[in-house]
């Protein structure tokens, strides 16, 4: 199909809207708050190194999150979870806020992460389940350059925020951006039907993992 599939409640502008969101969720959500780090670790008492953990376990933990929620939605549909992670991201960056001790600091970064992976998992989804030929190329291609040009921005945009209303702001403002996403996916109708989805979703995913694994380390023996 070359356009829209189905949607009764959002017009293609505003699916187009959410699909570019969700694709940006990895920006907003690491590069957005990196010319905070200085003044959070004054604030938490602690040392840059212990507070870089917020970064490296969001990026282990969203890799995780792509990797397993893809099968996921592939065999229960695109809505629930993306409305359950939405829900989960709105909730940990906005504790993220209040939080004074970096160690659970750093494990609500983890938890954050579960729901950007799921929002840039869907992102590409979508255009999957949505568009096809030309159109999908070109959808494609928005996302793309707004993966490319998120991390430049995101920390001029988290700079200025800071200015003005300091670090907490950089999770505010990913915390409005979720919950914007979240109130169009709960109008958003389904976009993968139950007959083209998997049957064996996960299971499937590890299983094959583990037969590559197994190959791989055929090929390593002498």
């Amino acid at each position: 199909m070359s356009s829209m599939n189905g949607q009764r409640r959002l017009g293609s502008g505003t699916f187009l809207l959410l699909v570019i969101l969700l694709g940006a969720f990895g920006p907003i959500s690491t590069d957005m708050f990196l010319p905070a780090l200085p003044d959070m670790v004054d604030e938490f008492d602690t040392t840059a190194a212990v507070m870089n953990m917020t970064l490296y376990g969001f990026m282990f933990s969203m890799a995780v999150s792509i990797l397993l929620l893809g099968p996921v939605t592939d065999k229960y549909g695109r809505k629930a979870p993306l409305v359950i992670c939405l829900a989960e991201y709105v909730v940990t960056t906005l504790l993220c806020v209040f939080v004074h001790d970096v160690g659970i600091l750093i494990v609500l970064r983890v938890l954050q992460a579960i729901g950007a992976g799921a929002a840039m998992t869907l992102s590409t989804a979508f255009v999957k389940d949505c568009y096809s030929g030309a159109i999908r190329l070109k959808i494609l291609n928005i996302v793309a350059i707004v993966g490319v040009l998120g991390p430049l921005l995101a920390p001029i945009a988290g700079a200025a925020l800071i200015s003005l209303w300091g670090w907490r702001a950089t999770f505010i403002a990913p915390a409005v951006i979720a919950l914007v996403c979240l109130v169009l996916a709960l109008m958003l109708d389904e976009t993968l039907p139950d007959g083209e989805r998997v049957d064996g979703g996960l299971s499937d995913m590890l299983q094959g993992m583990k037969q590559l694994c197994c190959t791989l380390r055929s090929w390593s023996l002498p």
